[in-house]
């Protein structure tokens, strides 16, 4: 790993960690109409993303996306990869690394047309993600290159670039309290 991107993750971590849960709440509420700015053309299904401390809250995402007849889809660890599978947040358990998700018997995304959104500690404007270290989405994204993926995030968060490492799978785009950004291609 990349020295800067240790010490940037620390740092962000450190951030995230001191901001109440009433800010967090209040900058999600300020992305909520910039969704409507999404193309949902030949999509079912959304792949949302149970918040962590320090993330903006998914769950006005989930009520956006049942609103509109998708499914949702939620992940779960399982042997270095992201499983996502159908459920309700009040039902999650914890997975093998701790998070907490669907149970290992809920219907499974199949592969079918999705919106992806997850959380980071940074993003760049490349559509670049800073995350918790495990790799888990850059696997995701790179075994599954028809989902289109958003990043959502505080308007802090975002910076002009990270440091990148070879594996490192960008994002097509940003939503923060700032506005919706489709990124270009990488």
């Amino acid at each position: 790993m990349i020295p800067e991107k240790k010490h940037l993750r620390n740092h962000m971590k450190l951030f995230l960690s001191g901001l109440s849960p009433s800010y967090l709440e209040d900058a999600a509420r300020q992305t909520r109409p910039w969704l409507d700015q999404i193309d949902l053309s030949g999509l079912t299904s959304v792949l949302l993303y149970q918040p962590l401390l320090g993330e903006l809250p998914s769950y006005l995402i989930r009520d956006w996306a049942i609103q509109r007849g998708l499914r949702v889809f939620y992940p779960r660890t399982r042997e270095e990869r992201l499983n996502f599978l159908e459920g309700s947040p009040e039902h999650f358990v914890d997975d093998e690394r701790g998070f907490r998700g669907p149970t290992e018997g809920s219907p499974r995304w199949e592969g079918h047309p999705a919106l992806l959104f997850a959380p980071a500690l940074a993003v760049d404007v490349r559509g670049y993600r800073l995350g918790r270290g495990g790799g888990f989405f850059d696997r995701f994204l790179a075994s599954h290159p028809t989902v289109f993926s958003v990043l959502h995030v505080l308007n802090e968060q975002i910076r002009s670039t990270l440091p990148v490492d070879p594996w490192d799978v960008p994002f097509r785009a940003i939503l923060s309290p700032g506005g919706l950004q489709i990124l270009p291609p990488a």
